[in-house]
Parts: structure tokens; C-alpha cells; sequence
């Protein structure tokens, strides 16, 4: 009898750790995937246990092109995400971060430091009234462009540190202009850019579908133009986006690159807030 309740006591213990949910990273094939579940042992890829205290340790940083935060996350309760994307230089995006819960996170030191390769964040979803340290959050992140968030987070009543904030952000511009200032990199920009009477450095997302680069090209008269409006649609000539970042050159003007003449710059592209030029006038 004795021994059957023993038994009974180490399969109820053998359940309950089985049944424990733990937030986990996957990285498999340049994707690092962010979980919470008790699924980490069937998972395929390098795994690893994320510390809130210490922050994610991978043998392999400089493989990660994309970070995933799965759905599951939503039911993490995080006190921290410092330190959650340690030395991945070469990380391009992130999705899913809806699914990260920070209403509980009290320190998002250092969590986008040296995110090097990373041009834009949406961050709409982030809870941060409890958050008192943002010190380094973004710090080092050279190719981040756009930031996009409602919320400003400069009038805090609990955040305490924010020292370094926007160090190293060179390229970053707010959604009505306002350009990197090292001046300004703790978190006195962390707002909706309201232009030179409001200064910030975030892009509110009501204002990302206005305004697009694009070009039109003329088949009549040979003329290619640069607009920045919200035009495109009513324009007749042949249409496409601009995008330094994510369209490779050679997709674009595909079937009429040998019949341009002329290229324009439209006066409203005077209102662009263009980082980059890559790829303007080749394909």
C-alpha cells in the first residue's frame, strides 16, 4: 500500500512538472521565436529558457533575422524584458509584438540595444505605466527609422530612469519630422512627434496610411515623378511605391525602365521624411 502511494505521489509530481509553463525562445533557420508553454521539449531548433533577470543567452546571435512573438506570450506575466534581444545585430523585424504582455514590466532597460539592422517598431500595444526603467531601450539601433506609438510615454508620473534612451538612433525621425537629436536621448522625445511646437520621436499610427513616396511614370511624354501625398490612387499614369527598404531595386519600373526620359521631384517630396535613397532611380 505504501509503495502505491508513493507512486501515485511521483506520477502527480511527474504531471504537475510536465504541465509547467515556461517562456522559452526557438531559433530555427534565422527565426527567434518567443513561447510560452509546456512545449519547449518537442520544439525543433536551438532552445533556450529566457531569464527575466539576465536576459536571453543564444549561441548564436548573429544568425537571428527575425524575432516571433507567439500568440501564447499574451499570457506571460513578465516583471522585465531587459536585455530581451542581446547582440542581435542583424536582426531585421519583429512581429507579433501585440502578443507580448507588458502590463506587468517594470524595466525595459536595454531591451532594443544594438538592434543594429532593425528599421522600424510598432510598439501601439505596449502597456508602460508601471514601467520605471528605460534606460539603453533603443540605444545603438542605427537603422531604426520609425517608431510607432499612441502614447506618451514622457509624462510618466513612475519612470525613473531613461538615461540613453535614443543613444546611437542617428536615423530615427518622428512621424511630422522632427529628426535625431543627441540633445534629446533620454525620454523627453518618447512621444508623438507633434512637430516643432511638440517635438517627438514616435510615429502615432493614425498618421502612417496618410502620406506615401511613390512614383508615376508618363508613357506619353517618357517622365517619371516622385510624389509624397495621398494621391496615388487618383493618379493615371503607371504607379508604384517607394520603399528603400523592403523592394530590392530590380522590381521595380519592370515593364517600362527603357522608355523613362525624365525623371521629376514633385515639390511635396520636400515633406518626405526619407532616411534612405537606396535604390531610387535603379531597376
Amino acid at each position: 500500500m505504501k509503495k502505491l502511494f508513493t507512486l501515485i505521489c511521483l506520477l502527480a509530481l511527474a504531471a504537475g512538472a510536465k504541465a509547467q509553463k515556461e517562456v522559452y525562445t526557438v531559433l530555427d533557420e534565422g527565426t527567434l521565436t518567443y513561447y510560452y508553454d509546456d512545449k519547449m521539449a518537442s520544439r525543433s531548433g536551438e532552445k533556450n529558457v529566457y531569464d527575466q533577470e539576465f536576459g536571453l543567452n543564444i549561441s548564436h546571435p548573429g544568425y537571428v533575422r527575425k524575432a516571433v512573438f507567439d500568440p501564447s506570450m499574451k499570457d506571460a506575466k513578465l516583471y522585465k524584458t531587459c536585455y530581451m534581444f542581446p547582440n542581435l545585430f542583424f536582426m531585421e523585424s519583429i512581429e507579433g509584438l501585440e502578443n507580448l504582455n507588458t502590463s506587468n514590466v517594470t524595466n525595459m532597460a536595454n531591451m532594443f540595444s544594438d538592434c543594429g539592422y532593425l528599421e522600424s517598431l510598432d510598439l501601439s500595444s505596449f502597456n508602460t505605466e508601471n514601467v520605471t526603467d528605460m534606460s539603453s531601450m533603443f540605444s545603438g539601433c542605427s537603422s531604426l527609422t520609425t517608431i510607432i506609438c499612441d502614447d506618451d510615454w514622457s509624462k510618466s508620473s513612475v519612470l525613473e530612469y531613461s538615461y540613453n534612451m535614443f543613444d546611437g538612433c542617428t536615423s530615427l525621425v518622428g512621424g511630422k519630422g522632427t529628426a535625431y537629436d543627441s540633445n534629446f536621448t533620454d525620454a523627453t522625445y518618447a512621444r508623438p512627434d507633434g512637430g516643432t511646437g511638440k517635438p517627438g520621436y514616435f510615429t502615432a499610427s493614425g498618421n502612417i496610411a496618410e502620406n506615401k513616396v511613390y512614383t508615376e511614370f508618363d508613357e506619353a511624354t517618357g517622365t517619371l515623378t516622385y510624389y509624397y501625398d495621398d494621391k496615388m490612387a487618383s493618379r493615371s499614369g503607371i504607379t508604384e511605391v517607394y520603399d528603400p527598404v523592403g523592394h530590392p531595386g530590380a522590381q521595380r519600373f519592370v515593364s517600362y525602365h527603357e522608355k523613362v526620359l525624365k525623371a521629376v521631384i514633385d515639390p511635396s517630396m520636400k515633406d518626405a521624411p526619407l532616411t534612405l535613397m537606396r535604390w531610387m532611380f535603379y531597376g
